[in-house]
């Protein structure tokens, strides 16, 4: 009949149920946001492929730099986006008296929201545009693009699903410092409040590792497919050195 007594030396976090459905809301806009902004940036990439329009364009530039460039202009504008809902949103709440907590920690959420908007969007978006380069017609960009699209539907799904009623789900904490993860669940953890700060230090340190890397490792395929017209190029034949 032996137990053990068990004493936690820091008292559990009390999460409140704005906080969740702050997190719930700032899962929704970022999933919206990533999806729309990223499948823009495809299309616009196969656009200028199928019109020719590259071939002119990269006469005077490098394939990276025109590939970066559409990013950072899409990229920019659904910053904006997303900071003017969220300032407006959390604005009109705690005007109106339906968000109680402290203006601190409802602006915080705002703030976490838009970095991690622009952390998962330049992390996305260049997936897409690299992958987008290897097709000619709008009506191959939903194929070419699902792979990553189910990365972030993924995460999505897992956060809306578990995190409201088990903020301290030890799967999706493991997830959100995941870089292709991360920009979808860590919001939604930030916004419900309780995460150590050397986790949210960690998983914003890996994406801003992987973000060069994928610069290069996109910059080369774009380089490699955009200009090769008519039938899909494999991937193989895109990350073979010109």
């Amino acid at each position: 009949a032996a137990s053990v007594d068990v004493e936690s030396l820091e008292p559990p976090y009390t999460y409140q149920g704005q906080q969740l459905v702050l997190g719930m809301i700032a899962g929704i806009l970022i999933y919206l946001s990533l999806l729309i902004n990223g499948q823009l940036v495809a299309q616009g990439v196969v656009e200028e492929k199928s019109s020719r329009v590259v071939e002119l364009l990269l006469a005077t530039m490098r394939p990276w730099q025109l590939m970066a460039g559409k990013v950072l202009g899409i990229g920019l504008v659904g910053l904006i986006q997303m900071a003017v809902i969220g300032v407006v949103g959390v604005s009109a709440g705690l005007l109106l008296g339906v968000l109680t907590i402290s203006i601190s920690a409802a602006f915080g959420t705002v703030l976490w929201l838009v970095i991690w908007f622009m952390l998962g969007f330049l992390l996305y978006s260049l997936a897409f545009a690299a992958l987008a380069a290897l097709v000619s017609r709008q009506e191959d960009v939903g194929g070419v693009i699902s792979p990553v699209l189910m990365v972030v539907i993924i995460g999505y799904v897992l956060g809306v699903s578990i995190l409201p009623s088990d903020p301290d789900n030890t799967l999706c904490a493991v997830l959100s410092v995941i870089p292709v993860f991360a920009p979808m669940l860590m919001p939604m953890r930030l916004a419900m409040g309780g995460v150590p700060g050397w986790e949210a230090a960690l998983s914003v340190s890996l994406v801003l590792v992987t973000i060069p890397a994928l610069v290069w490792l996109a910059g080369r395929i774009y380089g490699n497919a955009v200009v090769r017209t008519g039938a899909r190029v494999t991937l193989a034949d895109a990350l073979r050195p010109a």
